[in-house]
């Protein structure tokens, strides 16, 4: 076997920085219209300082079509105070599925009641695929 009697170049230098690049605000603006939308789902987590495992779950909302219409449709998982609350005033506040169906040009309805989900519960998230 022969040996290369080449000598690699010299590497070439790095380019220098001389400090990061000067920050600009993006251009996009977030305008909150849920309500102008027709939702008005308010979660209620329940937490009273206790650090609880399922009051740090949350809740959580799934989009999927549930009536097969083509559209995103919403469901919002709710939570609630605990059973032993002082705050709940009284009385113990429901927790809930909300369902939106997707009524297009970004109006929703409440659905809920008509597809069955009054129902109480502690919710914790949402998981799987829409």
């Amino acid at each position: 076997m022969r040996r290369s009697t080449h000598t690699p170049a010299a590497a070439a230098p790095l380019p220098v920085q001389t400090g990061s690049p000067p920050a600009t605000a993006p251009a996009a603006v977030f305008v909150d219209i849920t309500r102008q939308a027709g939702i008005t789902f308010e979660h209620e987590n329940g937490a009273e300082g206790q650090k609880l495992l399922p009051e740090t779950m949350g809740g959580g909302v799934a989009f999927f079509d549930f009536d097969r219409d083509g559209r995103p449709d919403l469901l919002f998982v709710d939570s609630r105070p605990w059973p032993w609350s002082e705050r709940k005033g009284g009385r113990t506040p429901r927790a809930r599925l909300v369902l939106y169906r997707n009524a297009g040009n970004g109006r929703f309805v409440d659905a809920t009641e008509a597809a069955g989900l009054t129902v109480d519960l502690y919710g914790m998230g949402r998981r799987g695929r829409g």
